[in-house]
């Protein structure tokens, strides 16, 4: 009888325990990654359809991932808009640099539906090549002319 009064204690306290436990906590695909966020739209400073800044980014960290503000070699992907991949924005230049995959925010969309961790590869932007650069030789210039000192 003391043995069965023990079993029925724990199993009591296990079944206390899961109702303690709360709301199952939501699915974070993007855990355990390091992403950077790139946005660029004059619609953004004052539109309602660009993405802002803040909210891509509250929604990255949402689905589990870390945000970084500066693209680095540990940086898993930079989630950038079509906007900030032509205007070659700071980021892209050093995602470019470091090689790091450049991809849609389609991307965070498919995460959400599909609450599992999308390829990146079926996202990755296209950035256009860097325009190219004038080697006409400039004048050089003109050397201030010292006055008398005095």
């Amino acid at each position: 009888r003391a043995m069965s009064r023990r079993l029925g204690a724990a199993s009591r306290s296990s079944a206390a325990k899961s109702k303690r436990r709360g709301p199952k906590a939501p699915p974070q695909p993007l855990r355990n990654t390091v992403v950077a966020v790139s946005v660029y739209s004059k619609e953004a400073r004052g539109g309602d359809d660009a993405p802002n800044f803040k909210a891509v980014v509250d929604r990255v960290q949402r689905l589990g991932a870390t945000y970084s503000p500066i693209v680095h070699k540990r940086v898993a992907y930079l989630l950038a808009t079509k906007e900030a991949a032509a205007k070659r924005t700071q980021r892209i230049r050093k995602a470019l640099k470091f090689k790091v995959p450049i991809v849609s925010l389609d991307l965070l969309e498919a995460c959400e539906t599909a609450e599992t961790t999308a390829t990146p590869e079926a996202f990755l932007l296209d950035v256009p090549d860097a325009p190219p650069v004038d080697d006409t030789p400039r004048p050089a210039a003109a050397a201030p002319v010292a006055g008398p000192r005095r």
